[in-house]
């Protein structure tokens, strides 16, 4: 789920966690944070709502989640592009010959 830019997570310490409906639940050590959520807020165009998360397992969880997604977009950029949904060998079907 990237609803939430790697910048703002890095700036606040947050993490989004689900999306149910309109409201986005976001994991965060200080749920009294309002500038934070309401930036948030702002970018996502969702309701915020926080949930209190112990603060270094937030940090931990926010950096590993960050360098698995630069290590993405690192290999992705080194490919030439990405794979676009749909794209690929139809799933349920045997493969198409050509004739």
């Amino acid at each position: 789920m990237k609803l939430v830019k790697d910048e703002l997570l890095r700036k606040h310490c947050v993490l989004p966690l689900f999306k149910r409906g309109a409201k986005l639940f976001v994991g965060t050590a200080d749920p009294t944070d309002t500038r934070a959520l309401d930036e948030i807020k702002f970018h996502t165009n969702l309701v915020v709502e926080p949930i209190l998360v112990d603060e270094e397992v937030l940090r931990r969880t926010v950096d590993l989640w960050l360098e698995a997604n630069d290590s993405f977009r690192r290999r992705a950029r080194r490919c030439g592009r990405t794979r676009k949904p749909g794209r690929g060998r139809r799933r349920g079907r045997a493969p198409r010959h050509r004739r």
